[in-house]
């Protein structure tokens, strides 16, 4: 982390990054990079999006971000590399947060309400996937954690169909755009 954390610090000085709009995102060992930088340097970043990735559970217990970080998230729950139910392929099932307690995790390191918004969307696309929207509000700062859950979805990025072998990988949606939505949620989520 100590270099990332000094890759900000010279593009900062430097001038060609914004300090307040800091943003990661990731997917599989990218999102637990992701992770890693949302709690580990919270206090030089402004929101973080990881996709088809989550924490191990020993982090999960002895570490916390310093401040409330916005987060943004998808997982699809056939994901056969991470798993939606918790570990991955490389590990122990188990042996990181399931999905959904991941979300729940952010939520209360924000100090998010307890009881989430959930909206399932509409299906744009016949693709064997559906997309639920759960999201955690009231957070301090005006934090907040938005969750994509992706029913079929496999171990992809949302909405880039077509990039990778589906009997490998598992399905892509077309019915949520993942980089449509991080921006949108980037662009509402400055560090002040």
């Amino acid at each position: 982390m100590r270099f990332i954390g000094a890759l900000i610090d010279e593009l900062v000085s430097r001038g060609p990054a914004d300090p307040g709009r800091i943003y990661v995102t990731g997917i599989s060992n990218g999102a637990s990079m992701t992770n890693r930088v949302g709690i580990e340097l919270s206090g030089k970043i402004a929101a973080i999006a990881p996709v088809a990735g989550t924490i191990g559970l020993k982090a999960a217990e002895t570490q916390h971000p310093s401040r409330a970080v916005p987060v943004i998230y998808f997982h699809g729950t056939t994901d056969p590399f991470a798993y939606y139910t918790g570990g991955s392929i490389g590990t122990f099932r188990g042996s990181s947060l399931a999905a959904e307690d991941f979300v729940r995790w952010w939520a209360r390191q924000n100090g998010c309400g307890e009881k989430p918004e959930q909206v399932e969307l509409s299906v744009g696309k016949e693709d064997g996937t559906r997309v639920t929207r759960i999201r955690y509000s009231g957070g301090r700062g005006g934090a907040e954690v938005v969750f994509y859950r992706i029913e079929g979805g496999g171990h992809t990025w949302p909405g880039r169909t077509g990039l990778l072998q589906e009997s490998i990988y598992g399905r892509t949606t077309a019915n949520v755009d993942a980089n449509t939505l991080m921006w949108d949620f980037f662009k509402k989520h400055p560090r002040s």
